[in-house]
């Protein structure tokens, strides 16, 4: 019993500190915005509730982000989200399943199953 609640205390340790390394706050605001052809075509606010909003902010707070940040120009048609939080603003590009903070210059890739998620709690359809 005693070995078993030693082994719980060190996982939810490492749980907590690969979590909490950079700090993220609600609320959360989310903003599309297509490009085709060079052009800014469409900008449009996302409606997102609250629950997931915090799925979201979750899923930042929980990121492995990389410095500097990697710029892409290659996409004549090309479309991401911004979230703008309290302190910072990220940016989701789905064609490239990476995200930019771009308050301070880093970038996060991310897996097929997060960015499912993310698309999810979007309400992005393919």
């Amino acid at each position: 019993m005693k070995r078993t609640l030693i082994i719980i205390t060190i996982i939810f340790t490492l749980l907590l500190q690969s979590c909490g390394n950079i700090r993220f706050h609600g609320p959360l605001s989310c903003t599309y915005f297509s490009i085709e052809k060079y052009r800014m075509n469409q900008i449009s606010d996302v409606d997102i509730t609250d629950d997931a909003a915090k799925e979201i902010i979750d899923i930042l707070k929980c990121l492995e982000w990389d410095a500097p940040a990697v710029y892409f120009d290659g996409c004549a048609n090309f479309h991401y989200y911004s979230f703008e939080l309290q302190n910072v603003t990220v940016i989701y590009e789905p064609q490239l399943s990476r995200l930019h903070d771009t308050t301070h210059q880093r970038y996060a890739n991310i897996d097929l199953p997060t960015q499912t998620k993310l698309d999810k709690l979007l309400g992005k359809t393919t």
